[in-house]
């Protein structure tokens, strides 16, 4: 019998894993009648500090400790037990040959060795450092392989990173692109690249390497930009990154980019600063054409908007006076032809139907008004804006039950231009309507007020509010899109339109536009 029923001794996973497993299921065979050789080896490799795994018996039956357990990655916990050619057929032809010849009773070692390993369901690269040992048995048999694993995986990725950094560092001087300068912040000793000298517009040698001589090629209108981010950089301890323009001997300026870092000692003094610089007046001169380009154009989409809308307002006139002049009158003449068979003698089930018939058709009639009032207020058309809002807003509060009021400001003088009362009506009305539609308020304020050379309007309401910083893009059937129209009404007449909400504290919608 087992003198120490606890065995193996070690605390810690693979321990109580060992003690726990099925092993009169396995190669192995019952853990009772293990070898004194193979107990002893799983006894180390239990307490090993370093990753270590014994491959035991004909099949390389696998027992391994904590430390390995890590590199098992998903094979954890069935890889215990298991013969180690079915854990890791990916690499068993790699494994394979050096097995045999341990089994030979070699001693093999391989340093930062490249393995396939599918330790999580893909097959990944995973460089280990690897010491494989034979394991005798009583009879001085090798009967197991003893092998120590470190992976080195994140060291040589790192390594090859700041190898292909340093490359390219390297490559960027040599071709001209960067200059570099060495700045010691403790005695003021500044060595340039040569090719900082140039970037300068010094010849080499010219001056020595200062601050000031830098400074003196800075632009005049960036100086003090440039400056006060250095100052901030060493400040606050970070990287100093600025653009600035150098104005050249001869008038010329160019764009550079500069970018560094500040070295600290115990004490948080700077005592050094490395940095490089660029020339990217290409790229400032191509961005600032395109800049150009999306100005001009935008400018032209406005333009464009601004007629779409001005057509688009004409045919609401047109169509909504002929259905006032035309349908209109036709629903009049026939509203009152049927009032008049009222009074007709007639049965009581045709005075009925005569009585609903006249119930339906002032129905219509007051649809028709309805209709006529959203497509081109007469309000509006008549007296202006001022005027125009407040019947929408009392027409509007009687439709949906929701209280609202009006506050208007200067707009009792002078009419304003046309695309600004359209555009600022439909800007109300599509609000309403989104409160109408989402807002789920009992209340709606709506403010408009002339000032100076502008004109200032908000639509606020109390409902539900909604997370403006995280309105996704438009899409279809999203009312996004009518925020959209919303602010593209009020930039096509140089103006801004902002939104502001928040969950459970309602929405405000404001806007200004320039009177010209």
């Amino acid at each position: 019998m087992d003198k120490h029923p606890a065995w193996p001794l070690p605390a810690g996973e693979m321990a109580q894993r060992v003690r726990e497993h099925d092993w009169a299921s396995s190669a192995l065979g019952p853990i009772q009648q293990w070898p004194v050789s193979l107990r002893t080896t799983v006894q180390t490799v239990l307490a090993h500090p370093f990753a270590t795994i014994v491959l035991w018996g004909p099949q390389l039956v696998q027992v391994y400790n904590d430390a390995y357990r890590a590199l098992m990655g998903a094979k954890h916990p069935a890889g215990l037990g298991q013969p180690t050619r079915e854990c890791w057929p990916e690499v068993w032809h790699i494994n394979a040959p050096i097995y045999e010849r341990i089994m030979q009773g070699e001693s093999l070692s391989f340093e930062d060795a490249l393995y396939p390993l599918a330790r999580s369901g893909v097959v990944e690269d995973v460089w280990l450092t690897l010491s494989y040992s034979p394991v005798r048995d009583e009879s001085g048999n090798v009967a197991g392989v003893l092998v120590t694993i470190f992976e080195t995986t994140p060291r040589l990725r790192a390594e090859t990173a700041l190898r292909q950094s340093e490359e390219r560092l390297r490559l960027a001087v040599e071709v001209g692109e960067l200059a570099t300068w060495d700045w010691d912040m403790s005695t003021g000793h500044i060595v340039w690249s040569r090719e900082h000298f140039h970037m300068q517009g010094y010849a080499v040698g010219e001056v020595e390497p200062s601050y000031e001589a830098w400074l003196a090629r800075v632009h005049p209108d960036d100086r003090a930009a440039a400056e006060t981010a250095l100052r901030q950089a060493r400040e606050q301890h970070q990287d100093y990154d600025q653009e600035f323009r150098t104005l050249l001997p001869g008038g010329s300026v160019q764009w550079r980019s500069a970018h560094g870092r500040f070295f600290y000692d115990e004490q948080g003094t700077p005592r050094r600063m490395i940095g490089v610089m660029r020339d990217i007046t290409e790229q400032r001169n191509a961005r600032e054409l395109l800049e150009h380009k999306i100005r001009q154009r935008t400018h032209v989409l406005r333009q464009l908007l601004a007629r779409v809308e001005s057509v688009q307002d004409e045919e609401r006139r047109r169509i909504a006076r002929e259905l006032h002049d035309g349908l209109g009158q036709y629903l009049t003449a026939v509203t009152l032809a049927v009032g008049t068979l009222k009074d007709a003698p007639a049965e009581r089930a045709t005075r009925e139907k005569v009585q609903r018939l006249n119930e339906l058709m002032q129905h219509l009639d007051r649809e028709l008004d309805r209709m006529v009032f959203l497509l081109r207020p007469t309000a509006l058309e008549d007296c202006g804006l001022g005027e125009g809002v407040a019947a929408h807003v009392r027409s509007w509060a009687e439709l949906t039950g929701v209280s609202a009021d009006v506050e208007l400001h200067g707009l009792d003088g002078e009419r304003l231009p046309a695309p600004v009362e359209t555009a600022v009506f439909r800007v109300v009305q599509e609000a309403l309507n989104n409160v109408a539609k989402h807002a789920r308020a009992s209340r709606v304020s709506v403010s408009l007020q002339r000032r100076g050379g502008q004109l200032a309007g908000s639509i606020e309401d109390d409902g539900v509010g909604f997370e403006t910083s995280g309105t996704p893009a438009p899409t279809a059937g999203r009312t996004h899109w009518g925020l959209v129209s919303m602010r593209e009404r009020i930039e096509a007449l140089g103006g801004t339109l902002a939104v502001e909400s928040q969950v459970g504290e309602g929405t405000s919608v404001l806007l200004r536009v320039p009177l010209r």
